[in-house]
Parts: C-alpha cells; structure tokens; sequence
C-alpha cells in the first residue's frame, strides 16, 4: 500500500569503504532493513551539491581541429599557448556547477597532441603529426586507469598501439 503525501520511515543499510556492503543492491531493495523510528531521529535534508563537476565543451573536437589546422603556427609550437587558443574556442558549458575541462597539450618537435575529457566516455583526443590533423579514438578499455588513459600522449601513439587487445 502507498502512502499519500509526506511520512516517516527508518531503514538500516550496511556500508562499507566502497559503499553499500550487501551484493543484492544489484537486485532490488530487498538489503533495506526497516527500523522502527526514535522519537529523537532528526529528519535528514540532503543539501544541494554545489561541487563543481568539469565537462568536456560541445565543440571541444572542433575547437582543437581549428587551432591544430592554423597555418600561421609556428614550426615549434609551445604547448601553452596551445592551450590557450583552444580555452579561448570552446564553448561555456550550461549548468551552474559546471566547468569546462580544460585541454592538456603536449608537444614533440612539430607534432602536437590534445586531450580533453577524463573517461572513457567523455575524452576527446586530437593529433597534429607530420602536419596532418585528426580525431584519435583509440579503443574505449585503452582509455581506462591503468592503461594509455586520456592524455595527450595517446593521441600520438601509433595507430597499431590504440586497437582493442582482445
């Protein structure tokens, strides 16, 4: 039976240092334990979160194709000023406690490398090798902790290093 509007109720959930400790979280909700409520139970109001949480700008692949393309950059480009020129392109995101990731460069001679983003799911790498500009999408496990990650280092590898190994 539902209730209608506002009620009080008490559930025990055991923790532990990756969270909830009972392996039926997957399953249902059968690992709530109801309690019965104290009279000196405070209701608890979760506050809003107001950390900051960093997204990759919309236009972050066009915004590091165009400043990789520019003829008029030096020969040895410097990776701040890199970074720079991209910051100054991409688009502000639109929720109020977000932030643009911002890009990391690194530069070998005349070949540049971009990456934006911090998983698998939100990284975008760009290359400039041999004066050639291009998308980098190595597979998703690659970009995974513990292997190549999204730096701007991956988006040099060798194409042959950034396939799947299974």
């Amino acid at each position: 039976m539902q209730s209608e509007g506002p009620f009080d109720a008490c559930f025990e959930v055991e923790f532990d240092y990756y969270g909830v400790s009972d392996e039926r979280i997957w399953e249902s909700s059968d690992y709530l334990r109801e309690e019965s409520c104290s009279t000196s139970v405070a209701p608890v109001t979760p506050s809003v979160d107001t950390s900051i949480h960093y997204v990759v700008a919309d236009n972050a692949e066009a915004a590091a194709t165009e400043v990789l393309s520019d003829e008029t950059s030096p020969s040895e480009p410097v990776g701040s000023d890199i970074t720079a020129r991209i910051l100054a392109l991409l688009d502000a995101p639109v929720g109020e406690f977000q932030q643009v990731a911002p890009p990391t460069v690194i530069v070998d001679k005349a070949n540049v490398g971009v990456a934006m983003g911090y998983t698998p799911d939100d990284c975008v790498l760009v290359s400039r090798i041999d004066g050639v500009v291009s998308r980098v999408m190595p597979a998703p496990i690659l970009l995974e902790p513990g292997e190549l990650g999204c730096h701007p280092g991956t988006a040099l590898q060798d194409p042959a290093q950034l396939r799947s190994p299974h």
